[in-house]
């Protein structure tokens, strides 16, 4: 029971730190220790409100909660959970429920890591052809150029545009919708739309402006030379298109899938002597920054109001690293080959 213990806890952990309770984990585990059949639903119950509870409990205090979209949830569930509640089944008819629930759910997650592996395996496949150093160059250059993409948040931004000056001194006459008159010199200005354009609707690759000008006068008001009459206003929109993130996200993810393979044949060239360790190191020091970036991004978005702060942080990783790269291969590369320059892997001998 005190290693059953144990699994329940790392359970509960590994769910609630990513808002789910464990129910179907909790089923299999008792019914691997072989407890009383009669008892998983209200243990499972007892563990799913206990592990939600904290989760529910933070996200109120966030003030993240939405009840015009909760209620309807609520609502629903209650009278399909008294439904399914009621109903009774044999334990191997439950066996059969539960088996089919987790193998479906690791398929699904063997379906989200095997893109992945074929990915890596074409990494690798590149690195024996073209050389690992020229690969982690392609890999750390498309990295620098998406992260930087991506980060442009969504905005829209009035600024200062062109404005009109005056070419005489005189005194103002009348100011019409479309122009201003200064004794009898007409200047011609853009009035702003009375409806601005709604781009929300719409898809965008590039940002869109509008430009208009606003009387800076008055009638009978006297000016001079080069004095601002009408002052510019520009509308810049860039809408960040949730289509055009996506793909630059999986092109970034296929990319750095391949530099993990050249990564690998990097090593014996670097560290002949020490492969297994260095290996070793680079799968902790992987596992290591799946762990820590999230904090890391979580600070930053806390520190900046950013969303996209994480990219400006994978943007100036991509830069060190390549740096640090060329610098390693071209050290590495004199030492081997004093006698040419500008040499990249050795495939270019």
């Amino acid at each position: 029971m005190i290693i059953l213990s144990i699994f329940f806890f790392i359970t509960a952990i590994l769910y609630s730190s990513v808002g789910f309770g464990g129910g179907s984990t909790y089923l299999a585990l008792m019914l691997i220790w072989e407890l009383p059949y009669y008892i998983f639903p209200i243990i499972a119950l007892f563990c799913n409100i206990i592990v939600v509870s904290g989760n529910s409990i933070n996200y109120l205090r966030s003030g993240d909660i939405n009840l015009r979209l909760l209620i309807p949830y609520l609502v629903g569930s209650i009278p399909f959970a008294f439904f399914g509640a009621s109903i009774s089944i044999e334990k191997d008819l439950f066996e059969i429920f539960l088996f089919l629930v987790l193998v479906t759910a690791g398929i699904l997650a063997s379906l989200f890591s095997f893109p992945s592996g074929i990915i890596r395996a074409l990494g690798g496949w590149m690195s024996d052809r073209m050389g690992a150093r020229r690969v982690m160059y392609w890999v750390l250059g498309v990295s620098v150029a998406i992260s930087f993409m991506l980060i442009i948040p969504k905005m829209e931004i009035y600024s200062p545009g062109q404005g009109i000056m005056a070419k005489a001194d005189g005194v103002v006459t009348n100011i019409s919708k479309t122009d201003i008159v200064v004794d009898d010199m007409y200047y011609h200005y853009v009035r702003k739309p009375e409806v601005l354009k709604v781009y929300s609707d719409k898809m965008l690759v590039f940002p869109t402006k509008e430009i208009w000008q606003e009387p800076n006068v008055k009638v009978g008001q006297k000016i001079n030379r080069k004095m601002l009459l009408a002052k510019g206003v520009t509308k810049i929109f860039f809408q960040a298109n949730v289509w055009i993130f996506a793909v630059l996200v999986i092109i970034l993810g296929s990319v750095w899938g391949v530099g993990k393979a050249a990564v690998y044949k990097l090593i014996p060239d670097y560290f002949p002597d020490q492969v297994g360790v260095v290996g070793g190191m680079v799968g902790v020091l992987g596992g290591l920054g799946g762990f820590f970036c999230p904090i890391i991004f979580g600070y930053l978005l806390d520190t900046t109001g950013l969303w996209t702060s994480c990219w400006m942080f994978m943007f100036l990783i991509s830069v060190i690293c390549l740096l640090w790269l060329n610098k390693a291969a071209t050290n590495v590369m004199k030492k081997k080959y004093p006698n040419y320059k500008n040499l990249i892997d050795d495939s270019d001998k």
